[in-house]
């Protein structure tokens, strides 16, 4: 009878370290890699709650080169540090519609595609500085509606079709100087546009957008 109340209680301990184990699991980040190249991974995934994301150099001993398509798509990410200078690209979608409310992108990153942080959370983006990117590329924030401050590098050499659809409250942003604007880049937007030289924003940049243009 001892023998039996004993096994039980033993029972029920192991079932509830089980539970708390898979809950723990959970509540960790996890991310998913592929192998691109013989010393590259890429990021296609991430499993579990990731609320704290640390996108570290290596991954098992290759490079992580870059964030794929959906890699974060919908997820419930707080924050997100990079401890690298050798991520090169964030992909199609990589971030959309996920609750990342701030980033700062890594000097090394050459290219970020089209919708890579669409319907997300944003409210501030900030870049490293020396960084390598040359294009903000077409509705690349389509619709971050929090979206508030964005330091442009100042060797962006184009802004894409959409790329701020919708950022309402995004009421200022400095541009290189002969910077090319693209259609509806700013569309539905109320902003200040800061730069010297305007003489490539093509026809219809400001199309659906309230903006003021200040040479400066």
């Amino acid at each position: 009878m001892r023998n039996n109340k004993l096994f039980k209680i033993s029972y029920l301990i192991s079932v509830i370290l089980i539970i708390l184990g898979f809950v723990l699991s959970l509540t960790i980040p996890r991310l998913k890699y592929k192998s691109i190249s013989n010393n590259s991974v890429e990021i296609v995934s991430s499993l579990g709650i990731n609320k704290n994301v640390i996108i570290e150099s290596t991954y098992k001993g290759k490079y992580i080169e870059g964030i794929g398509v959906r890699a974060f798509d919908s997820k419930k990410i707080d924050n997100i540090s990079f401890r690298t200078d050798k991520l090169k690209y964030i992909e199609r979608r990589a971030f959309y519609n996920s609750n990342i409310e701030n980033i700062v992108i890594p000097r090394s990153v050459t290219d970020i595609y089209q919708n890579a942080f669409s319907y997300s959370k944003l409210k501030t983006v900030k870049f490293e500085n020396e960084s390598k990117l040359n294009a903000i590329p077409g509705s690349c924030f389509f619709n971050c509606v929090d979206l508030e401050t964005i330091e442009i590098p100042n060797n962006i050499e184009s802004v894409g079709s959409l790329a701020f659809f919708n950022c309402k409250k995004l009421k200022e942003i400095y541009l290189p100087s002969g910077v090319s604007v693209y259609n509806d880049a700013f569309y539905g937007c109320n902003i200040t546009i800061h730069c010297k030289d305007t003489s490539n924003f093509r026809n219809g940049f400001d199309k659906g957008a309230n903006i003021k243009i200040v040479n400066d």
